[in-house]
């Protein structure tokens, strides 16, 4: 949508989020809401690699070794592009309230 857009214009926000999408989901659905209220464009969302983190704990101090629980986290990280509208309005950008799940920052 941004084919006449200089890159100098877009704004790229960074969102990430733990274990789920559903929130980074309902977090892009905001941004889109926005943009199209506020007559700007948005490209994306481009996923990079996030980290993984997989922890073995034992169950009691003196459990069996095969006794374990077992917990894999996910860390899912997503980049978009905001083109604001011609007229100015990035301040609004601030304000913008994203799922308490999910942080956001501008890279």
């Amino acid at each position: 949508p941004s084919g006449g857009r200089a890159p100098q214009d877009r704004i790229r926000l960074v969102l990430k989020c733990m274990d789920d999408v559903v929130p980074m989901m309902e977090a892009l659905e905001i941004l889109q809401d926005f943009a199209d209220s506020s007559g700007g464009e948005i490209e994306g969302p481009w996923k990079r690699r996030g980290f993984q983190l997989h922890v073995y704990c034992k169950r009691s101090p003196n459990g069996h070794k095969k006794s374990l629980h077992n917990w894999k986290m996910h860390e899912h990280v997503w980049c978009v592009d905001y083109y604001p509208p011609k007229s100015g309005g990035l301040d609004a950008v601030m304000a913008i309230r994203f799922p308490l799940k999910v942080r956001c920052w501008i890279e």
